[in-house]
């Protein structure tokens, strides 16, 4: 069986009753000696039933206060692990963007050099015909 709140705190009612129970049993006293003549009860008071009820308070409240504690640092672990995952994302964005940015620069620079050399060569045989038509 899993261990979860609900059963946790069915267990330590279960045995805070065993404990009462026990108790009861060791005390010896009758259940009469605490009883008026007028009431009857089928049950035998706990000596210190009080101290009892307040120990499974506040270990239950303790469980819940654990419990919440836990809630919240697992929580904070998703929100940082999701945080992380964004800002990595952001970065790859970021650098595919840097990459086609810097690939399109090549490729203008490429065209504007091969543009160049094409002026140069349209140049140097506008000057071997200029210079043939000349002689």
């Amino acid at each position: 069986m899993h261990k979860t709140p609900k059963n946790t705190s069915i267990n330590t009612v279960a045995a805070a009753h065993a404990i009462a129970q026990e108790r009861r049993n060791q005390s010896g006293f009758s259940s009469l000696q605490f009883q008026s003549s007028n009431t009857k009860s089928a049950f035998k008071p706990v000596l210190d039933g009080s101290v009892l009820k307040n120990d499974l308070k506040q270990k239950l409240a303790k469980e819940r206060r654990e419990e919440r504690r836990r809630q919240q640092d697992a929580n904070k672990e998703i929100q940082l692990l999701e945080k992380e995952r964004r800002s990595r994302i952001r970065y790859e964005k970021q650098m595919e963007e840097k990459k086609r940015k810097l690939r399109e620069q090549k490729e203008k620079d490429e065209q504007r050099r091969i543009s160049a050399e094409e002026k140069r060569k349209q140049k140097l045989r506008e000057e071997r015909v200029y210079i043939f038509l000349a002689c």
